[in-house]
């Protein structure tokens, strides 16, 4: 008798665990590659989950095997929640997929932009240095929807690399292809607070502040945070210093069905670009984050990475 109590008392317990993890995750699936599982769908700041928008991404390589140094092609199909293939995502950033992929230990970054197809797919090609763990995050926006996110796992074979580790940076300031970028929060960093990330941009060589910063993607910069267990990518909309209210999470999810480029002309912005932009965001746990922050001059694309170190706010701020 108590061993009947005893599993029945197992059985709820277990249940309970699943519950609690499906509400900010959505179960593995496989799909048709062996090399790449669809994975979790990964909490964002701004933008809806694929269970609530009722849309999801599939993922798969040519080569089904991904070999470093050598070209692999990456196709994501994208379907509505009836399985069926969606072919007019809406625009962000100026293109309608953004594909991040970064190595298990966060020392690797691409941004790529895999194009539609014919069919319905949209396809990019990318070359990995080095064996590993990649994570891929397909961030899209279903038609009249809200932004999804949704990641996959992705083993490449061949050469190997030692892991980079990953420590908080004992600097504000980075270098990075002539510019100078100093990182500073306007707040300490602690999980669930809303915080507001203040990018100062400087010429290396001569010490002032840039005045020939180009758009990139439709935005004065592309920022990326990823936490360093890869499990939260969060989604941050950086604008000029004062271009924007920034103080309440509200005004900017009024920007989320916007392409950037559009959301540009409404708010008056127009070249010569601010040296001082900013990014508004929240983080979801303690721990470790990586921050590439993206910019672009004379037609270059220059990331400039960071990593910081949040702290746990008041208690049950933290999202397990």
């Amino acid at each position: 008798m108590k061993g009947a109590i005893k599993k029945e008392i197992l059985g709820v317990l277990a249940i309970a665990g699943v519950l609690a993890v499906n509400v900010w995750t959505v179960g593995c699936r496989k799909n048709g590659n062996g090399n790449a599982g669809l994975s979790n769908t990964v909490s964002t700041t701004d933008a809806g989950s694929a269970p609530k928008s009722g849309f999801s991404a599939e993922f798969r390589t040519e080569p089904s095997e991904v070999e470093a140094g050598k070209p692999t092609k990456l196709i994501i199909s994208i379907k509505d929640a009836n399985g069926a293939v969606v072919r007019d995502l809406d625009l962000s950033h100026e293109k309608p997929l953004h594909l991040i992929v970064v190595s298990s230990d966060l020392s690797q970054f691409y941004h790529v932009h895999p194009e539609s197809q014919p069919e319905g797919t949209y396809r990019g090609v990318q070359t990995f240095p080095n064996s590993g763990h990649y994570k891929l995050y397909a961030d899209f926006t279903p038609p009249n929807g809200s932004q999804v996110v949704e990641a996959f796992d992705l083993n490449v074979m061949g050469l190997a690399r030692s892991s980079v580790a990953l420590d908080p940076d004992s600097t504000a300031t980075k270098t990075e292809g002539g510019l100078r970028v100093t990182l500073q929060p306007d707040k300490p960093l602690r999980s669930g607070d809303e915080v507001m990330l203040n990018f100062a941009i400087f010429d290396e060589r001569t010490g002032t502040p840039v005045t020939d910063l180009e758009r990139y993607l439709g935005a004065p910069a592309h920022v990326v945070i990823i936490s360093g267990d890869t499990n939260d990518y969060l989604h941050v909309h950086p604008t000029e210093k004062g271009k924007v209210n920034h103080d309440t999470m509200a005004g900017m999810k009024g920007m989320e069905r916007m392409d950037h480029s559009r959301a540009a002309q409404a708010n008056g912005e127009k070249s010569p670009i601010s040296s001082e932009i900013s990014a508004h965001t929240k983080f979801p746990r303690r721990g470790l984050y990586k921050v590439w922050a993206q910019f672009q001059r004379g037609g270059r694309v220059i990331t400039v990475p960071f990593v910081l170190s949040v702290a746990a706010g008041s208690p049950g701020s933290d999202r397990e």
